[in-house]
Order: C-alpha cells, then structure tokens, then sequence
C-alpha cells in the first residue's frame, strides 16, 4: 500500500493554488493523501484530515452552484389554470384551506408568464396537505 500511495500521490494534481492553501493553512494534496494513509504524527494526521475534508466540502458546494448554475438557466413551463378548475379541485379537498395556502394560490395566478425554477410553487407544498402547510409557513 506505501508504495501505491508513495507512487500516485505526487501525480495527482493539486487544484488549490498555493496562496489559497497557505491564507486556509492546508497541506498540499499530495502530503495529505501520503500522511492520511502512513501519518508521521498525530498533527500531521489531523493537518491532512483538515485538507480532505475542506476538498470533500469544496467539492459538494461547487456541485451545488453548478445545479444551481443549471437550473436557473432554464425556465420553467407555466400552465394555464382556469378559475372553475382551481374552485373544482378546492372545493374536492378534504380540509378548508389556510389563509396562507388560499394567498399562494392568488399570488400564483398573478404570476408573469414566464418565472425562474426556483420560485416557490404554491407556499411551499402546501398544496399537499395543511399539516405540512403548518411546519413550512411562509
């Protein structure tokens, strides 16, 4: 295992630049994945832990901001709904609903044609049911 680590490490590349590693005072890549496997003392242990786990970290909030990126690059299709067919399918729930569900349902049909992804649909899910409308107030 010493010799597969010793052999691949230095080849990865190190996408932090140094000033970054140095103001975030990390190891480089190369030391932490050496010192994670055969650790030389406790504190390098822990400098290389620090090092991956800002990686790991790093990475998931970049591939956040890429489906983040992506999503808001799109626009979401809009359906037209009649007055009658919102009063039918309220009229069909089996509870009455809240002041702040029957307000998304009127800030809905307000709404431009066109609207970012991202944009809460009808308060959040209140949709589903009033109990989940109740822990997801707005």
């Amino acid at each position: 295992m010493k010799q597969v680590i010793s052999y691949w490490a230095p080849q990865i590349p190190d996408y932090l630049p140094e000033s970054v590693r140095y103001s975030a005072k990390l190891v480089a890549l190369k030391t932490a994945l050496e010192e994670i496997h055969f650790p030389k003392s406790q504190h390098r242990l822990k400098k290389a832990r620090e090092r991956l786990a800002f990686d790991e970290i790093f990475f998931l909030q970049m591939g956040v901001l890429r489906q983040k990126r992506d999503w808001q690059s799109i626009t979401a299709r809009i359906f037209n709904i009649s007055e009658a067919w919102m009063q039918k399918r309220k009229a069909a729930l089996p509870f009455t609903l809240t002041h702040s569900q029957e307000k998304a349902l009127s800030d809905i049909g307000r709404r431009p044609r066109l609207r970012p992804p991202d944009e809460p649909l009808i308060a959040r899910g209140c949709w589903l049911g009033e109990n989940r409308c109740r822990r997801h107030r707005v």
